[in-house]
């Protein structure tokens, strides 16, 4: 019995340098796997930071519309480049180049669409396109304002711009819709006040 028990606590101690010796491979495989992950997300975050910088020289650095533009364009997934072509297309409407703002803020909601500033950008976009005379793809960007999730302050802005072109087409029950949306959702705010008041002289379907 004795002896038993003897190879038995053997047994228990030689259990952890056998298991270690019979997974060692995958053990440290593991490791630096776990080693090589983070040290590629630092090198990640570094190059980051790294081209944020440089971004945000280049362009401050830039003296014209068109080269501002360009480097927007080349130094696309960074937050200097996102403002710098929000700015960008502003300029251009405030210039009369109407389908050029458009442009520009399509090329800023294919590269950001989920940044803060994405509704604005669509309710300039649909802004724009509206000024440029195309009034159906301005209706179908306020409407994108209007139905964003979630929604954000330029929400009822899309809602109301919406209803008023929805007016101008006689499209009374869906422009009655959005503005009762509106009055529903914003009730104590400017945006739900002035619905209340477009529904009051909205003609009937």
């Amino acid at each position: 019995m004795q002896d038993f028990q003897q190879e038995n606590e053997a047994n228990i101690i030689d259990s952890p340098p056998t298991w270690l010796a019979r997974n060692k491979a995958p053990v440290i495989a593991g490791t630096l796997l776990v080693l090589a992950i983070a040290v590629g997300a630092a090198s990640w975050q570094g190059r980051r930071i790294a081209r944020e910088s440089q971004a945000t020289t280049a362009l401050d650095a830039a003296t014209t519309l068109d080269a501002k533009l360009s480097l927007a364009r080349q130094y696309l997934g960074t937050e200097a480049s996102a403002l710098t072509l929000l700015s960008a297309a502003a300029v251009q409407f405030e210039d009369k180049n109407y389908n050029g703002a458009a442009e520009t803020y399509a090329l800023f909601l294919s590269n950001y669409p989920r940044h803060l500033l994405a509704n604005s950008a669509r309710l300039g976009q649909a802004n724009a396109w509206e000024a440029a005379g195309k009034i159906d793809e301005a209706l179908s960007g306020f409407i994108a304002v209007g139905t964003h999730n979630p929604p954000d302050n330029y929400t009822p802005a899309g809602q109301i711009e919406a209803a008023r072109l929805y007016r101008i087409k006689k499209n009374y029950s869906a422009a009655r819709q959005l503005l009762s949306d509106c009055v529903r959702d914003y009730k104590n705010t400017f945006y739900g006040q002035q619905a209340a008041e477009e529904l009051k002289s909205l003609p009937q379907s």
